[in-house]
This record gives C-alpha cells, structure tokens and sequence, in this order.
C-alpha cells in the first residue's frame, strides 16, 4: 500500500569544498561558530581526514533545509538553528531548534529527512520536509 503525501518541501544544496577551506582558512573558528551548533563543534574532529567535506555536507545540508522551509539562512533562520547528527548506522538526521521548529509548524512540517554525500571537492545535500 502506498501512502499518500500530501505536503512535501524539498531542497537542494552543492558545496565546493575548496571554497569552505579558504572561507575556514580566513576565519577559524569564527566560521565554525557561524555554521555549526555547539553539539555539532564538539563532535567534529578537526584532525579527521574527511574533517573538509563533512564540513561543506553540513553546509549544504543547512542550506537545502533552509530551502525546504522557504527562508534560506537570513533573518528568519540562522546555520546554527540547525543541528546534524549522525545515528547509530551512520545516517545523517535533522535536529531542529526552537526558532527552526516553530519554522518548520508554520509550513506544516512534522519531520525533515536529509541525505549527505561528497566526493573529491564537492558535497551534495537533499532534504525532505513532510
């Protein structure tokens, strides 16, 4: 039996990761604390060797959210409203917060599934919002 989805969102993001590292080059830590969430900053490894591309996955994935909410990142959602996590298999999974949650309720989305992908210098996110 198929189910039926009434109310979809989705998004879309490519990142070049040659354009995070000179952008992370520039401004450190700065940058981090811009993109990522504290619980985000404290599971990175800076010495892991896919430390770049995680990096611009987790950029492109905040950006194709921002889509599937119809904001982009600006005033109305911030990279840090939005938390990527990886569960025990390895997938990726959205953790919203408060201000991206109340986003989200206001175009009818209950749950966002993200998937994340990179290869040599370019990382690719898709996110469903239903």
């Amino acid at each position: 039996m198929l189910a039926i989805i009434s109310h979809m969102q989705i998004g879309v993001d490519l990142c070049d990761t040659e354009r995070i590292e000179k952008i992370l080059k520039k401004y450190g830590k700065k940058f981090l604390k811009r993109i990522l969430s504290e619980e985000e900053i404290l599971a990175f490894d800076k010495n892991d060797k896919n430390f770049l591309p995680r990096l611009a996955s987790r950029f492109a994935a905040k950006e194709a959210i921002a889509k599937v909410l119809g904001t982009g990142i600006g005033a109305h959602l911030a990279f840090v409203d939005i938390t990527i996590f990886k569960n025990e298999s390895g997938a990726p999974f959205v953790k919203l917060n408060e201000r991206a949650t109340q986003l989200a309720s206001s175009q009818n989305i209950s749950e966002i599934k993200i998937s994340l992908s990179h290869e040599k210098q370019m990382a690719i996110a898709f996110a469903v919002g239903v």
